[in-house]
């Protein structure tokens, strides 16, 4: 690596593809020259995507998520299907969007209905297309509509597993419709 001119603060006399980035120096003062350094990959998200075990849902470098599995342990011992086929890369008790990876990548939502339980929130992948089947889901998912604070349903979406995904369901009172993967 090579010492490159800060005058510019980006490309500067670095090779193509390499930005100069200041050196702090002791007295805490920045230097005039800097180094030449590949620029850093973009955070990384992996909420949404498939999984088999926590590790793999590094939630841009700061946060580590959680795998729902595409197969749960029950007490006695047994298996049996979650709903999450393929596994869903997630992140528990986010505070907020931001929480879910870069801009537009994850929402923060609610996953209980009960207004009474202590609050659940989960990352969830962001979607285009609400109702409109998989949109920009993985196979599997469908992009589901959250419920805005007027009543109202969003056209953005996250995804959700389809219905009838091997453990999933609808809520008391709906029928899965297999064709579209809602519930109606």
């Amino acid at each position: 690596m090579g010492a490159g001119s800060f005058a510019d603060a980006g490309q500067s006399d670095c090779r193509s593809g390499y930005l100069c980035l200041s050196l702090t120096r002791p007295d805490g003062g920045r230097t005039p020259d800097g180094i030449c350094l590949p620029p850093p990959p973009p955070a990384p998200t992996t909420v949404g995507q498939p999984c088999t075990a926590t590790s793999a849902c590094d939630n841009g470098g700061t946060t580590f998520g959680e795998c729902l599995t595409e197969v749960v342990t029950l007490g006695d011992g047994g298996t049996a299907p979650s709903g999450f086929p393929g596994g869903y890369c997630t992140l528990a008790n986010c505070q907020d969007d931001s929480d879910c990876g870069p801009a537009g990548a994850g929402v923060c939502l609610r996953v209980t209905n009960d207004p009474n339980a202590p609050l659940q929130t989960l990352c969830f992948a962001a979607c285009t297309g609400a109702g409109a089947g998989q949109s920009t889901c993985r196979t599997g998912y469908v992009c589901q509509a959250f419920s805005l604070a007027d009543g109202g349903s969003s056209t953005d979406g996250y995804c959700d597993p389809r219905c009838d995904a091997p453990g999933g369901g609808c809520p008391t009172g709906r029928t899965c419709n297999t064709n579209t993967g809602y519930c109606m």
